[in-house]
């Protein structure tokens, strides 16, 4: 994907990335850590192209 892409595919990952985090943390992080995710990812694919987005995000998404 290229970083115009990222976007689009983030939305497309949202609710799934949303129901991942969830089984985690508290539901008063959820919106933040989702955000979060998205704004390192975006960050991520300006640097170099993310070949597994879905994968790259959910593993930011434990991280944070």
């Amino acid at each position: 994907y290229y970083y115009n892409d990222i976007k689009f595919t983030f939305i497309g990952y949202q609710n799934t990335i949303k129901g991942f985090i969830s089984r985690i943390v508290k539901s008063d992080d959820i919106d933040d850590i989702v955000q979060e995710t998205y704004v390192r990812s975006y960050e991520a694919n300006l640097k170099q192209e993310i070949k597994y987005a879905k994968s790259y995000m959910l593993k930011t998404a434990k991280n944070i």
